[in-house]
């Protein structure tokens, strides 16, 4: 949250955000709102639009795909972790439908996995990870690919100036973060009927619990975070 905040700015006055896969977590309307704004949730799960409606968002359902608005109804448009989850061809069309959206800024935000760095239980981990979502159809290195897609995808739009920034950290204590994911992915993958998956990933938890418990445990970095931003000239 803290880089799509940091890459919105604060001069958001009288600004209409539309949040494309917005989830459940309001702290970026939260954020807009504070600043002057006027933040408009967008998902395709009617529980978390519910969330968003509970602060007093407006929401509107709807798939990245094919955005149930007009063109240029939003002053900026925000996209985060959606792309990912979505096929070459579907993140085509919502890059396109973005753009279309968007008034005078589109931002895309996604995980960059190449260069993480830890312990030999988190490469396992992250290791584990990458596999499973390729498994799943989800698209581990979108960070990667972001700027080329967003380019090839708007070659033809003379009014689009696109730039692109990571943002990295170093290596630190993480394990509060990661304890609580571990033991959710290990619920969802013991209900799985696959007992070799589920040992397996068993395993890596107990090796990365067994590093947090100690006094100093092995230090290790987050996935990088990749925005590309798209301003309309």
């Amino acid at each position: 949250l803290h880089v799509s905040t940091q890459v919105l700015g604060e001069d958001l006055s009288q600004k209409r955000v539309l949040d494309i896969g917005a989830g459940p977590n309001t702290k970026l309307g939260e954020f807009v709102q504070n600043h002057g704004g006027h933040y408009a949730a967008l998902d395709i799960s009617q529980p978390f639009l519910a969330a968003q409606q509970g602060k007093g968002f407006d929401a509107v359902q709807g798939t990245a795909v094919e955005l149930p608005i007009g063109t240029e109804t939003a002053d900026i448009v925000h996209m985060r972790f959606v792309l990912m989850h979505l096929s070459p061809e579907a993140r085509a069309r919502a890059i396109t439908e973005a753009f279309r959206a968007g008034k005078e800024r589109v931002i895309f935000v996604d995980f960059s996995r190449r260069d993480m760095q830890g312990s030999q239980a988190i490469k396992c981990y992250f290791d584990f990870q990458i596999a499973m979502m390729h498994r799943l159809g989800i698209e581990p290195f979108m960070g990667e690919k972001l700027g080329n897609e967003v380019k090839q995808v708007l070659t033809g739009e003379a009014n689009a100036r696109i730039s692109e920034r990571v943002f990295q950290e170093g290596k630190g204590n993480f394990y509060h973060e990661l304890l609580p994911l571990i033991a959710m992915e290990r619920k969802i993958y013991a209900r799985l009927n696959n007992t070799v998956l589920s040992a397996e990933f068993d395993e890596i938890a107990k090796s990365i619990e067994a590093e947090a418990a100690k006094e100093n445990p092995a230090l290790f970095t987050r996935p990088d975070i990749v925005v590309v931003e798209v301003r309309k000239k």
